[in-house]
């Protein structure tokens, strides 16, 4: 009898070690396909006993309360991202407020369009499919060109896969017609305040440091003082889907300090899908 008793105190412990550190996580949404599907199910790491975040970790955070509604999710008022833009980040931003462009490099996981030899596009959707890029539909033609929206990752792969020359090369060159230039606040680095991040540093002051801010008049106002700059206590990151049509991301919910994070996904445990069943080969996969 004290065998079982103590068996079970230390499976109760460790459980409660376990939850303490990590949990699972559903994925209820599409809005990060193809890195994560909708039926997934994975481990996220909680942030006080996680390494430091890098560009491109994926992070189940919490909405803000005043964005909440139509959230969907396994935990009321949560969703999943990927970190594009760190702590003093600048980051570029297309006309529908999507990053295209952090820290000087295009992002590797941001879709753009890219013209090649259609003589090559039967070798290209096989080595998109075989590697389990998803799928990357052939969107139309450039002259002799075929084109298609494939990831820097996808390009790059492309590239390498090839002894032959696929002239894989972007359809259009520099910044996108609207784009927008922000800088990340990073903690104790002094912000400009410019018509493109006013409402965001807005939101962020109200949010999580604590400010009474407003925008009024075309100009950002802390504390009943018009501010021409600012210096914040905290780190924040842009977060991104990779669905453009998912907007719980930093488009709808702003810049985010890591508190506003419950922790960063590590690998999927199961997948299912009412359609295929068991996706077999998402079992244990890490999340890149």
């Amino acid at each position: 009898m004290k065998f079982w008793k103590a068996f079970i105190l230390f499976v109760c412990l460790a459980a409660v070690a376990w939850f303490a550190v990590c949990r699972p996580y559903s994925i209820p949404m599409g809005g990060m396909e193809p890195s994560l599907c909708r039926g997934d199910k994975v481990l996220v790491v909680k942030r006080w006993c996680d390494r430091a975040l890098r560009r491109g970790d994926m992070v189940v955070y919490t909405v803000p309360s005043d964005v909440q509604g139509g959230v969907a999710g396994a935990f009321a008022g949560q969703a999943v991202a990927r970190v594009v833009g760190m702590p003093g980040d600048t980051i570029v931003l297309d006309s529908a407020f999507r990053p295209v462009e952090a820290a000087g490099r295009p992002l590797p996981y941001a879709r753009e369009f890219y013209r090649y030899d259609s003589s090559y596009d039967s070798r290209v959707a096989e080595l998109l499919a075989k590697h389990d890029f998803g799928v990357s539909e052939l969107l139309g033609y450039s002259g002799d060109d075929f084109v298609r929206a494939l990831t820097v990752e996808e390009c790059e792969f492309l590239k390498r896969a090839n002894p032959d020359d696929l002239g894989i090369r972007p359809l259009a060159s520099g910044a996108p017609e609207g784009s927008v230039t922000l800088v990340i606040p990073k903690k104790g680095r002094r912000v400009d305040v410019t018509p493109a991040n006013m409402m965001l540093l807005c939101q962020a002051l109200r949010r999580y440091e604590g400010c009474d801010a407003d925008t009024v008049g075309g100009k950002l106002v802390v504390g009943g003082q018009a501010v021409a700059a600012l210096v914040f206590g905290r780190d924040y990151y842009w977060l991104q889907s990779e669905n453009v049509a998912d907007l719980n991301d930093s488009r709808r919910c702003g810049i985010m300090p890591r508190s506003a994070f419950d922790g960063r996904l590590v690998t999927t445990l199961f997948s299912h899908s009412s359609v295929a069943g068991v996706r077999w080969n998402r079992l244990f996969r890490p999340v890149r």
